[in-house]
């Protein structure tokens, strides 16, 4: 650039800041106090700023971009129009290329009718994260600038985020919370075999706070944004529970849990210190789920719905609230159950939904070395289809409670949830899958109350 040139551009930014500094206070006082003067046209700014587009315009005009840009009167910019569209292809394949993703398992259709209006047969499972060790408790987050996954790690006693991002390349798994189900006895949490959160909850629709199921502190959490936490409950009659595992929110803001003794099993699966003779289904009143969090003191009021269920795991809602869906996950009685809604919150007469014996059987036939997977973490759509995991993988069960089919992995399931890109979410063991559906989930978000 010429030394006219620069002196040029010099004189512009000088004037343009004397502008801002000098006239932009003076020209909005007056507008406030002097309305007739606006009227007028009496601004000195309207003077000077004419004066600065026509310096920045001949500026402009001094740069002769039309000249340099041409290629027909610049030959030396010719190979820019070569070069850029190659470049651009060059990019697009190559973002297509890294965040290509590989392919597991299969589609197996039993009702092709109904199956099809769910999830399209031709679709693929794809796998979107790896190097887990037990994948549980998959959140969509949807009303973040950058939409995301949150889940856990059991295991690795953790919490992740899976985004896509919004650029070329794929974002990614990132730790979102170290130690998020265990830190407040650190030599304990280092002897637990699955110390991690399990299930998780955004807290209301004001905030990205977590309520989470705590395996190592056996307790219902309260994950705060800005890292800091408390209880929402620990004990039912003076007694800790066992492990927290999923829950989910009731739409007049109470909240559900399941509790069966995972987090104090060892890697043999032995259970250690538990002081409750029973797995149960709970629930804890809105009010005092409220005054919990608000004064960060665990609630002495958690309510026992239910306590026959060996090893009470997933938790979903029909679409209109009438039926709870609660599987148990023992390999003797693996069903889902579902369960009649009273008004008060409470549950009554509790029926097998869907009996997951007879394909748990099948499956251990295939290969009695393997885990094939049980009723685990599930999710209802908006129609009142269940999607749980299952022996084989993915279970798509009718409202009817009929087998209509599954996805099939080569691994057990843990949970499943609905993202908001019409993808179904699928943890399972140590990755994360997903697939394209067409249904979407019933969502329950808890109001604030400010």
């Amino acid at each position: 650039m010429s030394k006219g040139k620069e002196n040029r551009l010099l004189e512009i930014r000088v004037h343009s800041f004397r502008l801002s500094s000098e006239y932009i206070y003076q020209d909005l006082s007056l507008s406030l106090l002097h309305p007739a003067l606006k009227e007028q046209g009496k601004f000195p700014i309207q003077k000077e700023m004419g004066e600065l587009v026509r310096n920045i315009l001949e500026f402009i005009q001094s740069l002769h971009l039309e000249e340099k840009l041409s290629p027909r009167r610049n030959s030396e910019i010719i190979w820019f129009y070569i070069f850029l569209p190659s470049l651009v292809t060059y990019l697009y394949f190559l973002s297509q290329y890294l965040n290509q993703k590989p392919f597991i398992g299969n589609i197996e259709i039993l009702d092709s009718l109904l199956f099809n209006s769910i999830i399209d047969p031709l679709n693929k499972i794809e796998i979107i994260a790896t190097n887990l060790t037990w994948a549980e408790g998959p959140l969509w987050i949807t009303d973040d600038n950058l939409p995301h996954l949150l889940f856990s790690d059991t295991i690795q006693n953790r919490i992740f985020k899976w985004e896509e991002g919004k650029g070329m390349f794929t974002i990614g798994k990132t730790i979102y919370v170290e130690k998020s189900g265990c830190r407040s006895n650190l030599t304990y949490c280092d002897n637990t075999f699955e110390a991690g959160s399990n299930g998780l909850l955004r807290r209301d629709d004001s905030s990205f706070d977590i309520i989470a199921a705590l395996h190592g502190d056996r307790a219902i959490g309260l994950l705060r944004d800005d890292g800091t936490r408390s209880f929402v409950a620990t004990h039912y009659k003076q007694q800790r529970l066992n492990s927290p595992n999923d829950l989910i929110w009731s739409p007049e803001g109470h909240l559900y849990f399941t509790d069966p003794p995972y987090g104090l099993m060892d890697e043999k699966q032995v259970i250690h210190n538990q002081e409750l003779e029973h797995s149960g289904v709970y629930l804890i009143k809105s009010d005092y789920v409220q005054l919990a969090m608000d004064y960060g003191e665990p609630t002495a009021y958690v309510r026992l719905l239910e306590s026959k269920l060996t090893r009470p795991n997933g938790l979903a809602f029909s679409p209109d609230f009438s039926k709870l869906y609660v599987t148990n996950s023992d390999p003797a009685n693996p069903v889902i159950m579902s369960y009649d809604v009273k008004d008060d919150g409470s549950v009554v007469q509790g029926k097998v939904f869907f009996d997951a014996k007879p394909l748990y059987l099948k499956e251990k036939e295939k290969n009695d070395q393997q885990q094939v997977g049980l009723p685990d973490g599930l999710k209802v759509d908006i129609h009142g289809n269940v999607i749980s995991s299952g022996p084989g993988g993915v279970l798509v069960i009718s409202p009817e409670g009929k087998l209509l089919g599954r996805l099939l992995l080569d691994r057990p399931v843990s949970n499943v949830a609905f993202g908001g890109d019409n993808r179904l979410y699928i943890t399972a063991k140590d990755i994360i899958a997903r697939i394209k559906i067409k249904t979407k989930g019933v969502r329950i978000i808890r109001k604030s109350k400010k």
